[in-house]
């Protein structure tokens, strides 16, 4: 676990550093594109997996607290119309149990 969550971490300073703007002096709303950035597929595949952080159970907001950009950068992709589209209800299996395909939710 230790070896997970450290090459996590390690992963989510990258991302800070990238969207903090440290070695540009200019701050990202997004990963890839010129100035600020734009939404692309980079964030498409990025916010998926790091959204879950809490959830993992391996982290704690203290450790989190080193990545401050990288958490607006979670919020404000989870702001976009067709983020919220994408993960809204209909598509938990508990909130929505006949659009959800595989096993049902117990």
């Amino acid at each position: 676990m230790d070896r997970f969550k450290n090459e996590t971490l390690r992963v989510f300073g990258v991302l800070e550093i990238r969207l903090s703007g440290k070695y540009t002096g200019q701050a990202r709303e997004y990963l890839a594109g010129s100035g600020s950035g734009k939404y692309s597929v980079a964030d498409i595949g990025t916010w998926p997996w790091v959204k879950g952080w809490k959830m993992s159970g391996a982290f704690t907001d203290e450790d989190m607290k080193a990545f401050p950009h990288l958490l607006k950068y979670i919020d404000r992709i989870a702001e976009r119309p067709a983020v919220k589209r994408g993960t809204g209800d209909a598509y938990d299996g508990e909130k929505s149990p006949d659009k959800f395909v595989g096993d049902k939710p117990k």
